[in-house]
């Protein structure tokens, strides 16, 4: 399985949300559409996705991981459970879970500063 570009990232997304659309990827990937789109096709000529129409919105399409999708989806999983006890290995549990607290801080200031630039924002430099 060769998933470069972080289209793995998309292909978990897409095995987790089925039906989500692009523009949901883009929010929760913290990407820009133009990625998001490349991304769906390179994953679509795979065939680990497909794009389903709308049934309410003709202009909507809905992202379904295809049976070969949620085989890498298995792999992908797998390769992270077994990262995951090998990078918190000799952590107790309350470290890990101080560790889980500073992360979703520093992931919630990163999706603030995000949003902010997202929507057009300037940031002032020093």
């Amino acid at each position: 399985m060769s998933l470069g570009n972080n289209l793995y990232a998309y292909l978990v997304y897409i095995a987790e949300n089925p039906g989500t659309i692009s523009k949901e990827l883009a929010i929760d990937l913290k990407v820009d559409k133009t990625t998001v789109s490349r991304s769906i096709k390179k994953l679509e000529n795979n065939n680990l996705i497909e794009r389903r129409l709308s049934e309410t919105n003709k202009k909507e399409w809905h992202l379904f991981a295809t049976e070969l999708g949620l085989k890498n989806y298995q792999v992908i999983l797998s390769e992270y459970e077994y990262s995951s006890k090998k990078i918190l290995s000799g952590l107790s549990d309350d470290d890990i879970k101080k560790l889980n607290v500073i992360l979703d801080k520093v992931e919630s200031n990163a999706s603030l500063e995000w949003n902010f630039v997202r929507d057009g924002n300037k940031r002032e430099y020093l």
